[in-house]
């Protein structure tokens, strides 16, 4: 395959036409300039087989490509939202993951697309610690996001970060009264995690026993079994649950129960 027939099928309206043009770039081992610059334009492409395989073609070439630094530097200040997120996994491919990136995975915890909401997840939870406290931060802010969305996934990073901050633990109990069904159902995941003192969490939970869905009123007898907590509020308001009319939330917190008198 020529220079021209390379750029013409990475132009191809055939996805696997283009995804077929990047691998045979990642096979020749150093690149022309106009090449990284075309690899770069990918980080765009529609079809996340192309943009995934045409960053970590560019992250491979590293070093040997100077310009690549400056061309997803501006991608990463893109008004493209795509562009912003292949940038930004290519810097982490790189190992060059930096503030800007966190922003955009903070950014996509509200895509509409599930798989890349998770993918932003995945991304924060590795490199978000690594990076300090102004990158939690970044996290803990899009838990007050006007957009639900990323409020939960907010909310999940910071169950599987586990920051010990009372701030995150404050989060999560204010998010357990959110108004968004799914806030709450993260709120009452991280909760459990993110509590420094047990005991002191444990009336929020209870109270989410009374939540006016049933999958939160289980979420939460399971969460108090998580919480470690075995007070006499915690074992009456799980009792009570036990003798629920609703079969999923006897489970749960008979469950609880069980977990609270083996002490695991």
């Amino acid at each position: 395959m020529n220079d021209g027939e390379r750029q013409a099928d990475l132009e191809s309206v055939d996805p696997d036409a283009r995804l077929g043009a990047v691998a045979v770039m990642a096979h020749r081992g150093s690149l022309e300039r106009d090449e990284i610059e075309r690899l770069v334009g990918c980080l765009v492409d529609g079809d996340k087989r192309v943009q995934r395989r045409a960053a970590e073609v560019l992250a491979a070439v590293g070093e040997a490509a100077p310009e690549l630094d400056r061309l997803l530097a501006q991608a990463l200040g893109s008004p493209d939202r795509r562009a912003r997120w292949g940038a930004a996994y290519c810097q982490s491919l790189r190992g060059r993951d930096s503030l800007a990136s966190i922003e955009v995975w903070v950014e996509h915890l509200s895509a509409e697309d599930s798989d890349l909401r998770w993918a932003a997840h995945a991304l924060l939870v590795q490199h978000a610690p690594r990076l300090g406290p102004a990158a939690i931060a970044l996290v803990r802010a899009a838990v007050a996001a006007p957009d639900a969305q990323r409020r939960k996934m907010a909310l999940y990073c910071l169950r599987d970060i586990r920051p010990r901050a009372d701030s995150s633990e404050e989060l999560a109990r204010l998010a357990i009264n959110d108004p968004d069904v799914d806030v709450r159902l993260a709120a009452v995941a991280a909760y459990p995690v993110l509590a420094t003192d047990p005991d002191r969490a444990a009336p929020a939970l209870c109270a989410c026993l009374g939540d006016t869905d049933p999958g939160v009123q289980r979420a939460a007898a399971v969460a108090l079994g998580k919480l470690g907590s075995a007070g006499p509020q915690v074992l009456v308001a799980l009792e009570e649950s036990a003798r629920s009319s609703d079969s999923g939330l006897q489970r749960a917190a008979r469950g609880a129960l069980a977990r609270l008198a083996n002490g695991s």
